[in-house]
């Protein structure tokens, strides 16, 4: 659960204070002071009574738009698959083949509709833990063809993921950068760089095991 910005949190105090310091005079002007008539003295604090009131009340319907602050976490891992690139491209970009490497994935499909390419969106139906599923959409925002694609999630948190191959003697160097954004004062079980960094290895890791358990291409 996203904590509250904190510029909301130290106007909403200031306000919150400016208040009670008014009401807290008040008192001591009615309790100890011995003026025969405090009939001045209550008005006028009774009129910052109300001045600080309306702050407040203004200082809350201003803070209330400020966005959540967020921050964002990356991880990064590498490895060399036996198989020739332009294969591995074909592999990771077919999102029907996304469950080979993705035990959550139940199937994956592009979105009618939508282009090959930058603004391709794709869906995949997610088995959850606990048995449930839902679905999740990414968008395509660059690509280079049998180099390098990079996709955003359009539901669920908000994760971004690069991938890039190379050709190498061994047969393709596979990179994937994964970049998780949650709300800067979120309390999280598992802290986000760790969750970045181990969902980079297990995708890599699980792409050259799905792809070189397949028998090579007649193209290898």
């Amino acid at each position: 659960m996203a904590r509250p910005h904190p510029l909301r949190v130290i106007a909403l105090s200031f306000g919150f204070l400016a208040v009670l310091a008014v009401v807290a005079l008040i008192c001591v002007i009615v309790i100890l002071d011995d003026l025969d008539d405090p009939a001045p003295w209550l008005r006028l604090f009774a009129g910052l009574f109300v001045v600080a009131s309306l702050v407040f009340g203004l200082l809350a319907q201003k803070v209330s738009t400020f966005p959540t602050a967020r921050r964002t976490w990356s991880g990064t891992a590498t490895v060399e698959i036996a198989r020739p690139s332009p294969e591995v491209w074909m592999f990771i970009r077919n999102p029907g083949a996304a469950h080979q490497f993705n035990p959550e994935v139940v199937w994956g499909k592009q979105l009618s509709g939508t282009p090959h390419g930058v603004g391709e969106q794709l869906a995949f139906l997610i088995r959850c833990r606990d048995g449930s599923t839902t679905c999740a959409v990414v968008e395509v925002v660059a690509e280079d063809v049998g180099v390098a694609l990079e996709t955003r999630s359009l539901t669920g948190p908000s994760v971004r993921q690069r991938v890039e191959l190379a050709t190498v003697p061994t047969g393709t160097r596979y990179r994937c950068m994964l970049e998780v954004s949650l709300p800067r004062f979120a309390a999280h079980g598992k802290h986000p760089r760790r969750m970045a960094e181990a969902g980079a290895l297990q995708h890599v890791e699980a792409v050259k095991r799905a792809i070189e358990s397949e028998p090579p291409s007649v193209s290898s």
